[in-house]
């Protein structure tokens, strides 16, 4: 610090510093090295030749704040990136929990890849959304978000007290799915498990969020009340499994789709006549599981 003081006889006071305007007795050299730790520490103003010794106190303060400041968030990216390293094993034992059905801790590990998430992009609980991701770099963590949602969809199914946590995953996967390379595997994985899921109406919701049509039995619907039962599962199991694998079984389901519906609707106006239908169709399920080797 080099202090430059007036050398002609002049009254106490009568310099005038550059910065803060007071006139003082004496002024201060601003050297190269601070001039530079003030711009590094994002200093904007104007940095004069000299100030008085309040303001290169004031200075020397922002120059120490800064480099705190500069500090802690290097420290907090250096955070980020242990985080964002340690998700993938986090997933990773997710995943294996969950398929020894461990499903409390895959649902801990799974909960805390969300929150590793939320920490990383600095938002608040809850607050993911696939714009997150729009990076070429990270599109592909969209589709592990997919599985990490659904994943835990059906672990929340397993029990009533998770409903409302169910509901709320339910919302987020429809979110994410819409936005997934992956589409519409997700959409065949959640199809087949329809037929064993115990919180139908949430099914529905998230098919509805999500912009999924469902191809339903819609006669079989019809005659026993709903998509959740068990005859109507063989009738989809003998879809997905049988027909699907030939070309005459796949043009025969796409003319009950196109002829199906109006005989359905009859059914719904005229419940009267399902007692018959269903004893057709008992049969026919009854056909189907002895033969064809077909399983709800």
């Amino acid at each position: 610090m080099t202090a430059v003081k007036d050398k002609s006889n002049q009254a106490d006071g009568d310099l005038k510093c550059p910065k803060c305007e007071a006139h003082v007795n004496t002024l201060v050299k601003i050297e190269s090295g601070m001039r530079l730790r003030l711009q590094d520490s994002g200093y904007t103003e104007v940095i004069p030749d000299q100030v008085c010794p309040r303001c290169y106190t004031l200075l020397g303060k922002f120059i120490s704040q800064g480099a705190k400041i500069k500090a802690e968030e290097e420290a907090k990216e250096k955070t980020k990136m242990t985080l964002w390293k340690k998700r993938t094993q986090l997933v990773r034992d997710g995943r294996e929990q969950f398929a020894s059905n461990a499903f409390s801790q895959a649902a801990v590990n799974y909960e805390k890849y969300l929150k590793v998430l939320e920490i990383i992009y600095e938002i608040k609980p809850g607050g993911l959304s696939p714009h997150l991701f729009q990076d070429a770099q990270k599109s592909k963590e969209v589709n592990v978000i997919c599985s990490v949602f659904w994943d835990l969809y059906r672990i929340y199914d397993l029990s009533p007290r998770y409903k409302d946590r169910q509901i709320a995953v339910a919302k987020k996967l429809a979110e994410f799915v819409k936005a997934s390379s992956n589409k519409e595997e997700f959409f065949r994985l959640a199809d087949q498990y329809a037929k064993q899921a115990r919180n139908q109406d949430i099914l529905r919701e998230f098919f509805k969020d999500a912009g999924h049509t469902v191809k339903m039995c819609f006669v079989a619907n019809a005659t026993y009340g709903g998509y959740d039962h068990p005859q109507v599962h063989t009738l989809l199991s003998f879809r997905d499994n049988v027909l699907s694998k030939s070309t005459l079984g796949r043009k025969l389901t796409r003319q009950y789709y196109i002829h199906s519906p109006p005989l359905a609707n009859w059914l719904l106006r005229n419940p009267s006549f399902r007692p018959m239908f269903r004893t057709i169709l008992d049969g026919l399920v009854f056909v189907l599981r002895r033969f064809f080797s077909v399983k709800p």
